[in-house]
């Protein structure tokens, strides 16, 4: 299903999904594209489905123990400065039972990428916005949720939009 991007959040799971820029860090996720999600679309038995799916293979295939299970985006919020918006963006690097090394990994690809404003004045939706730039703020480091069973690390980005005020200036 193609995302329509509203926001610095839906501009994030676009270019993850798509971008020539991200086609590393795309290889780095078990599944591809299909698994970078936003965030209310993981569910924990759909994790389970795919720490099952990626052992099964495993045995064919020992390289996938290397691919993380799922990369989510989720939209934190914004704070508004007159017709600047600045909107945070979450980024969860999601895997189980492979310790920390998958994660920081994928983790090292995205930063990498961010270096340079890999997301930088793009129009987004047709309300007259765009997106100024994208860049990385922060990290948790390694945390664990014990009810999905997973360990993951978030990325904070902050994404600064800029709207078209009524009279389309």
């Amino acid at each position: 299903m193609a995302i329509t991007v509203l926001d610095s959040a839906t501009a994030m799971v676009n270019w993850l999904q798509t971008a020539t820029d991200a086609t590393a860090i795309r290889a780095k996720v078990y599944g591809g594209a299909t698994y970078i999600l936003e965030a209310g679309d993981l569910t924990s038995s759909l994790l389970m489905t795919r720490l099952a799916a990626r052992q099964a293979a495993a045995a064919a295939t020992p390289t996938v123990l290397n691919q993380v299970l799922f990369i989510t985006v989720h939209d934190a919020g914004e704070v508004i400065q007159q017709d600047l918006y600045c909107q945070r963006v979450i980024v969860r690097i999601i895997d189980n039972d492979r310790g920390y090394r998958n994660i920081e990994t994928t983790r090292n690809l995205i930063l990498a990428s961010f270096e340079d404003d890999a997301l930088v004045l793009a129009d987004i939706g047709t309300i007259g916005q765009g997106v100024v730039s994208l860049v990385y703020r922060s990290r948790t480091g390694y945390l664990q949720n014990r009810d999905y069973n997973a360990q993951f690390e978030a990325l904070s980005f902050e994404g600064l939009v800029e709207r078209e005020n009524d009279n389309g200036s």
